[in-house]
């Protein structure tokens, strides 16, 4: 029988070797699994904080196209050489379209508050074009912002009078008059990860003859 010193002796040695190598591996197993767990959780917030910074841009970007194209106004311009440009025109030399869009405030720059806005890809960039007045001289100034990034492509179609959506406005082979616009446009974005998104937005023209193809007219 073991006696009660002997019982004293063994309590006094402590763990054994086996016993502490034992304890130490499973506390170091359960320190990796405890720092996976918390990495996991930060790279998640990060990507969730990633992906809500990308959907608040491209939110903030369909809402500036947006609020430029439903203010169209037929207003044509003049360019550098006093010839007259439609007050929409899409494509348009290096822009995806160009366009006269009124609702702002009448600044001493801005009579009527009218201002000339275009949209290109620029570098991967969806850029907004906007002219410090209408009719341009020589030496008009030109500011561009960078609305959304990752962006491959952009495209604009319009909806004519015969109720189809056409690439060019004004539409290819016909003479139409310089304030006459489209009676909705399709805006088209693709981005580098190959998403895409569309906005259709009804505009100031063309909407009688658009209810006369309806069935509406005499």
């Amino acid at each position: 029988m073991t006696t009660a010193a002997e019982e004293r002796s063994s309590l006094a040695a402590g763990f054994t070797l086996v016993e502490l190598l034992v304890a130490l591996l499973i506390m170091a197993m359960v320190s990796v699994m405890a720092f996976m767990a918390f990495d996991g959780i930060l790279a998640m917030e990060q990507r969730s904080k990633h992906d809500f910074l990308a959907e608040n841009r491209l939110q903030v970007a369909s809402s500036i196209v947006l609020n430029d194209l439903f203010h169209l106004r037929s207003r044509p311009v003049r360019d550098q050489l006093g010839g007259q440009l439609h007050a929409y025109l899409s494509p348009s030399n290096e822009y995806a379209v160009e366009f006269s869009r009124g609702g702002l405030p009448a600044f001493r720059a801005m009579r009527g508050g009218i201002q000339r806005v275009a949209y290109r890809v620029e570098d991967g960039n969806l850029v907004r074009v906007l002219w410090q007045v209408m009719d341009r001289g020589p030496a008009t100034e030109v500011d561009s912002q960078i609305l959304l990034t990752d962006v491959e492509s952009i495209d604009f179609e319009q909806l004519s009078s015969e109720g189809r959506f056409v690439r060019n406005w004004p539409p290819l082979n016909q003479l139409i008059a310089l304030d006459r616009l489209p009676a909705m446009v399709r805006f088209r974005m693709t981005m580098n990860d190959g998403d895409e998104y569309e906005l259709k937005v009804p505009t100031p023209g063309e909407s009688a003859e658009v209810t006369a193809n309806s069935g509406l007219s005499e």
